[in-house]
């Protein structure tokens, strides 16, 4: 299994409103510890810099309003 080099430090993580405790873990095991390059934010990290990856992008590209 290869962890995503962003999930220390990616904020939608550790944004307690955005997600409940039960979607995060499924987002953590099907995207940080797994399909990292099929993650939105992975690729927006990459290309932008995690500081600049919007807390309202979903790692399934799901964009929510605030």
């Amino acid at each position: 299994m290869t962890i995503c080099n962003f999930s220390e430090t990616c904020s939608f993580f550790k944004n307690e409103t955005i997600v409940d405790p039960d979607i995060k873990n499924i987002f953590i095991n099907k995207y940080c510890k797994n399909s990292y390059t099929a993650c939105a934010r992975y690729h927006v990290a990459l290309s932008h810099g995690m500081e600049n990856v919007p807390d309202t992008i979903w790692p399934d590209i799901f964009i929510c309003a605030k």
